[in-house]
């Protein structure tokens, strides 16, 4: 199936939430990743909230701020 994106808008705001999960790693620590991941949504500037089971995107205010 073919999606058409063209004409879509932007959202005024978008929330996500991922986690990261390792597969194929023997390490049980991937704390590196994850600052890595830190790292890139600070030099976005995008809004986010580190929680223990995931990474929200989004609006201010799901980080306690605006």
């Amino acid at each position: 199936m073919e999606s058409n994106i063209e004409g879509l808008e932007t959202p005024s705001h978008c929330i996500a939430d991922f986690s990261l999960v390792p597969i194929g790693s023997r390490d049980v620590s991937f704390a590196r990743e994850i600052a890595d991941v830190q790292l890139l949504l600070q030099k976005c500037h995008l809004k986010h909230k580190m929680t223990p089971t995931g990474t929200t995107v989004g609006k201010a205010n799901i980080c306690g701020k605006g």
